[in-house]
This record gives C-alpha cells, structure tokens and sequence, in this order.
C-alpha cells in the first residue's frame, strides 16, 4: 500500500473533519443519530456477536444496550469482526510479526491495545477508517492555534512506543515520508540520546507522554537540552498540574492535553481558550473537546447509571461511530472523566471534558 495514498486519504479526512468543527448541537446530534444507526444496521447484519447480544433490543435506545467489556472483545474477536476472512489467530499472528507499514491482507491496519487493564486485544481499521484515526491525531490544531501558517510544514518530534503493533507506531510507520518532516524517538531510548537527536532536529511541535514531557523540562531546565517548541502535545498519561507546572516554568504556557485510545484513536484535545470550571471555585482553565462527530461517551458509575456534568464517573462507554469493521457499542473503559457543566467560551459546539483522572484501576486508596 502506497504511503502517499494514505498520506493523502488522512489529508482528506482532516479537511472533512475541520469543517465539522463548525457545526451546532443540532447537527452534530443529528449526526450522531445517522452514524449510530448506520452503524448498528451494519453490525446486525455482519456481525454474528450482535446478532445475539442485541437479540431483541434492535429497536431500543443506545442507553439500553448491554455493555461490551474488554475480555468479551478478546474472546469474542471472530464474531464481532463484521469480515468473516479475518480471525484472532491469523490477525494477532500478523501483529506480531510488524515490522513497518504492513497491512493485513492488503486491506487493514492491525494495533494492539495495552492490556494494562486485561487481555490486550487486536483493534483492525480499514482504509477509510484509518485514515479518520490517522486524521484524529492532527485535529489539535484547531482547538490549540494552528502554526500551519509557516512558509514549510512545522517540524514535529514525538517521543513515543517504538512497539511495532502500538497505536502510536503505527500512526508513525504508515504515514512515514518526506512530505511530513517528522523525528520519531523510542521513549525507552537512554535520555542522552533523546535529548542529543532533539536538539539536532529543533522541533517546532513536541509530542509526548506526559510524564516524558516534565523529564524533557528538567533536561531543559538543567542546560542540556536547547528546543524551542511551539507546541507541546501532551497524551497516553494523565497530565497531572504538577506536570504542566514543571513543563511550563521552562516553556510558557505551550503544554496541551490530548485523550485518546487505541480503539479509536484521539477522543478529545484540550483548547486554548480558557473556562470557568464545573464546581464555579477553582478559576479559569482549559477543557479538552470531545470528537463528538466520531464517537458518543457515555459517563457513567459503577452500576452504568449516567453522571451528570460536574462529577466524576467511575467508567466511559465508548461508542465508536466511525469503525464498522470492528463496530465498538457501548465498549467499558474504566477512565474516570467528569464532563464540563459550561460550554467553552472559543464557541466550539462539542462538548466538553472538564478533567481525565486516569483509569479506575490506577486510583490508590
């Protein structure tokens, strides 16, 4: 597969994308409604896993749907793939053996989630689907400023997974050229050489773990590394406000969170424009926009009872409108996020992610 035809089709959907942003409650709500029962048509009638887990609830609300956990998307990969060609074995035998741009049976993208909170599971894309998770990374720009005004193309770093089968390797093989200048760095390297390559490259945009991002501002801080980003894309992490303190006291205020999975690609990225926050005491800060044209959050407690804006939820049931080869309904990730209860004042219609806590899991008690 040409790497300037995927260039191209992500291009494609970017701009398709960026003209969505524009849209009013009204239509991104209509939207949702199209692509949810478009999507739910496809899976009844391709997937022999929603055909018996939706068994008379075909007609019902989403909201009544049964939950779709991350240890039924492993065992029950064969039948929920809308393909009746692919199966686990040969797919996770192809994840395995990446080693580049490699699609599976010339036709989809293979990443792997982490399985950090269980079985780690294939997640497979098509062309087109790939390209909305290709095109979803680069949405930031309308929500943190846009430096696409340069004469060239900004220069991009991203210290990330080298893995060949993470969402984040992946991203960075198949798109791979010299139309996009970018310096791709394994997060595992010694910091010495990160910090020598950063430094030959200059990049104008940085894009990074969080907790990466706060070691590269120590480095900064002490003298040995010399950038100066335009932009830092913070993600897989939570960016905690110790963090953005310790990046910002040696950058200004150019640290931006992004949310996102493999099984998606990017949820919601933080805007630039400041909000008063849910509880109306803790003063102006940033919320991140949910890519509601892509996907429907559900914020729920431990019973999958909504919660309103203004709290914490225990999980997320994620929907994802896009992807019908693996159709994701109602899909349990135990990310506690509180939605913002004020719309952002930069008069973007999608709603907004007050604060991302991190995973259930992860909370010491």
């Amino acid at each position: 597969m040409s790497t300037y035809r995927t260039i191209l089709e992500m291009l494609l959907a970017l701009r398709r994308l960026r003209h969505q942003e524009s849209w009013t409650r009204p239509q991104i709500e209509a939207h949702q409604r199209a692509a949810l029962a478009k999507l739910r048509f496809h899976a009844y009638a391709h997937s022999p896993f929603y055909q018996k887990f939706h068994a008379g609830l075909t007609d019902q609300p989403l909201g009544e749907l049964p939950i779709l956990t991350k240890s039924m998307l492993h065992d029950h990969f064969d039948e929920i793939i809308t393909d009746p060609s692919v199966d686990l074995t040969t797919t996770t035998a192809h994840a395995q053996a990446l080693r580049g741009a490699e699609w599976f049976l010339d036709k989809y993208i293979v990443s792997t989630t982490s399985g950090t909170t269980g079985n780690s599971s294939c997640i497979l894309y098509d062309r087109a689907e790939w390209a909305t998770v290709l095109a979803s990374f680069s949405r930031y720009e309308r929500h943190i400023g846009s430096i696409r005004g340069m004469v060239r193309r900004p220069k991009m770093a991203i210290v990330g997974s080298s893995t060949p089968w993470h969402m984040s390797a992946r991203v960075g093989t198949t798109v791979r050229s010299a139309v996009l200048p970018i310096l791709r760095l394994d997060v595992g390297d010694p910091i010495d050489s990160i910090v020598q390559k950063l430094n030959a490259w200059q990049p104008q945009i940085l894009a990074t773990y969080a907790s990466m991002a706060g070691i590269l501002a120590d480095e900064q801080a002490s003298g040995r590394l010399q950038i100066t980003p335009k932009r830092i894309v913070c993600s897989a992490e939570v960016l905690s406000s110790a963090l953005r303190q310790r990046i910002e006291m040696v950058w200004g205020n150019i640290a931006f969170n992004q949310y996102g999975a493999s099984e998606g690609g990017t949820f919601a990225v933080e805007c630039d424009a400041p909000y008063r926050l849910s509880n109306g005491v803790e003063g102006q800060s940033r919320g991140l926009h949910l890519f509601e044209d892509l996907f429907i959050f559900e914020v729920v407690d431990h019973q999958n009872h909504p919660v309103p804006p203004g709290h914490y939820g225990d999980k997320v049931l994620l929907t994802v409108l896009f992807n019908h080869t693996q159709p994701l309904i109602r899909y349990e990730l135990s990310d506690r996020v509180r939605m913002a209860t004020m719309p952002c004042s930069c008069g973007c219609a999608f709603a907004l992610i007050d604060d991302v806590q991190g995973r259930e899991e992860e909370v010491l008690h």
